[in-house]
């Protein structure tokens, strides 16, 4: 935003995996409102260095995962969720279910991501959102399911104390 005001963001390269954003319906830019969806291509390359890395050759799982979790990113952006509140706020991953339907090999060329936004709403000062998610190539899904991320103040971070974990699990 040219005023200054933070926004979530996308993780630079290697970890980016957004080439294009294709096609987007809905409500207008800047509508914080469910409805929106957005189709972004990723334009998988044959020598990508995740392919080598996983022992199987294929598209590991948490690659996959940023294929479809980062357009709901994009899409929580594009809605302008961050204008709704003065302070700076920050992304984070809440909840989620999928399904991988199929291995994906170096040889994919192009998948699409297809997200919707379900549902959006805001109360002191955080906002949780819903999505919808589908990876899809040629040949048809790859992975589906929902996600949940929320906008989170600071202070409201800084009193999240997580899972308790022993002196033996921390080493």
């Amino acid at each position: 935003f040219d005023d200054g005001t933070r926004v979530a963001r996308l993780p630079g390269p290697p970890y980016h995996f957004m080439s294009r954003v294709r096609s987007l319906e809905g409500p207008k830019e800047g509508a914080f409102k469910p409805g929106n969806t957005v189709i972004v291509d990723y334009d998988v390359p044959s020598d990508a260095w995740f392919f080598d890395a996983h022992p199987s050759r294929a598209m590991p799982y948490s690659v996959l995962l940023e294929v479809a979790l980062q357009p709901c990113g994009w899409l929580s952006s594009y809605t302008g969720s961050v204008l709704q509140v003065e302070e700076p706020l920050y992304y984070r991953n809440l909840d989620g279910k999928g399904a991988v339907r199929r291995h994906v090999s170096r040889d994919v060329g192009t998948v699409s991501t297809k997200a919707t936004m379900t549902s959006s709403s805001m109360s002191a000062g955080m906002i949780i959102q819903s999505f919808t998610f589908e990876v899809s190539d040629a040949d048809g899904v790859i992975f589906d399911g929902s996600t949940v991320f929320g906008f989170f103040p600071k202070g409201a971070l800084e009193r999240q104390v997580g899972l308790g974990a022993t002196d033996e699990e921390r080493a």
